[in-house]
């Protein structure tokens, strides 16, 4: 996990979660990344 954090698992994380916002119309007006710990709801 270590090794993947630091390659920028936080950006990939983004990325991804970004990808799907805009694939199911989520609004983006608010948002908050915390790369401290990731979690999918």
């Amino acid at each position: 996990m270590d090794k993947l954090f630091i390659k920028g698992l936080d950006t990939i994380f983004f990325i991804i979660a970004l990808k799907a916002a805009q694939k199911f119309g989520v609004s983006l007006s608010t948002s908050h990344l915390d790369s401290s710990s990731m979690h999918v709801h």
